[in-house]
């Protein structure tokens, strides 16, 4: 069971300093060796080179590729007061929802009721004091390819995949998708749908789960204002949203490809390609304890959280609410996306003025990307100028959803080592494939 840190004592435990100096983050274990990184409530500042504000970045290059710093100032348990010791007063201090942001310091709106405002900025329905976040990105548990060897889970498969990680193939609609796993030297869950995920993450808490989470513990498929508050708490340690890629796959003669948690690659942009899955399993190579696989965490060190930049794409629960993309089921996560709630964030098409004919084109992707702006703290808006291959800061990817392909995804791609960052967005269709997984977040009370 994971249980809630004090953010007043952040600064005062010696297991953990959230400090840019110390970058000590909390970590926590569940039942079946998942780890859990807190995520404390905060506010934040961004403040743009060269004097610009996030409007001077037009709908091309040629405004520049927006690049900064972030200031992040911890808040005492649910308030909008800054910890003690704190230089940033509360007069300093804004909503994501108030008419002028500009040079003050906002609360994350993950950490923010936002009942009230229809969840336009990815919040919650109450204040909450943090969160805990999946350190590695969802893998397969069990023994290698031996499905007996992990936890059945109350979710059927709506979408079942061609084949899996356990070598089933031809799988049946309701077969019991396997419980994951969120620890590193792990095959990456991959081939499961959006919808899938989504309920799968849901039900992380179901009586028999293997986790040992209780009624106290709400579950749930990652936002995008949660990926972008772990972005964000990840460039205030770093001074970077792009730290190095974390490309490795590995060909394994009993199955296809797919990625493993919290490998490293050799560089920037040099993944690795690895053929011997036992090999992976051992934990040789550049693995998340190694200098090379450290350098993939948000804090550069073994606190942090892996696999936002590379691995695999992973599903995060928004969607554009008017789509013509493949129709999967009648399912729950349909139903769950018709509108906003603490669990999805909706882009919706009737945001846009005018025409809708050409919706799914360029200048649409761009129009709901640079006209959103009380979308606050993704990670999406405040740090790119453009939708495209690499408009995103530190040139990370920066594609946006469309008529097609109207989900959001996360991170970056074991196969595509130039356009990596924890910032980094990408649009997906939802159907299960071998480049798409998840992460899941917990709230506890």
């Amino acid at each position: 069971m994971v249980q809630n840190v004090n953010a007043e004592e952040i600064q005062k435990e010696s297991w953990y300093n959230y400090d840019k100096n110390t970058k000590q983050w909390a970590n926590a274990k569940s039942a079946d060796g998942s780890l859990w990184v807190w995520i404390p409530r905060f506010a934040y500042k961004i403040t743009y080179d060269n004097g610009k504000k996030k409007t001077d970045f037009t709908e091309d290059q040629a405004s520049g590729i927006p690049s900064g710093n972030i200031e992040i100032v911890f808040l005492k348990g649910t308030t909008n007061e800054p910890v003690d010791g704190s230089d940033v007063t509360q007069n300093d201090i804004v909503r994501a929802n108030s008419e002028n942001t500009e040079g003050k310091y906002v609360v994350h709106p993950a950490f923010t009721d936002e009942s009230n405002t229809n969840f336009v900025n990815g919040g919650w329905d109450a204040e909450i004091p943090g969160f805990w976040v999946a350190k590695f990105e969802a893998a397969y548990a069990g023994n290698g390819h031996v499905p007996s060897s992990a936890t059945d889970s109350p979710v059927g498969y709506r979408n079942p995949p061609v084949t899996n990680f356990y070598e089933e193939s031809n799988i049946p609609a309701g077969t019991k998708i396997k419980y994951p796993i969120f620890k590193s030297n792990k095959p990456s869950f991959n081939n499961i749908s959006i919808e899938d995920s989504f309920e799968l993450c849901k039900k992380l808490t179901s009586s028999g789960n293997p986790y040992g989470f209780t009624s106290k513990v709400d579950s749930h498929l990652a936002k995008n204002s949660e990926w972008g508050a772990v972005a964000y708490l990840g460039w205030y340690a770093c001074g970077t949203t792009r730290t190095t890629t974390d490309s490795v796959k590995v060909k394994d003669a009993l199955y296809t490809t797919t990625a493993f948690t919290g490998y490293g690659g050799a560089s920037k942009t040099n993944g690795v390609e690895y053929k011997d899955f036992n090999d992976l399993l051992k934990g040789n190579g550049y693995n998340w304890t190694s200098p090379e696989g450290m350098t993939t965490s948000t804090t550069k060190n073994l606190t942090g959280v892996y696999d936002m930049q590379g691995g695999l794409l992973e599903y995060t629960a928004g969607v554009l609410s008017d789509h013509t993309g493949p129709e999967l089921s009648s399912s729950r996560m349909v139903s769950h996306m018709e509108k906003p709630s603490k669990y999805v964030t909706i882009y919706a098409l009737s945001d846009r003025e005018g025409s809708v004919q050409n919706f799914a084109d360029k200048g649409y992707r761009n129009w709901v990307l640079n006209n959103n702006v009380n979308r606050l703290g993704e990670g999406i808006w405040e740090t790119s100028n453009a939708h495209g291959e690499s408009w995103s800061m530190n040139g990370g990817r920066s594609r946006f959803i469309s008529s097609n392909l109207p989900y959001t995804t996360r991170g970056g791609y074991y196969d595509d080592t130039q356009l990596f960052g924890m910032t980094d967005y990408y649009s997906g269709d939802g159907l299960s494939s071998k480049g798409f997984g998840f992460r899941a977040v917990l709230v506890t009370f």
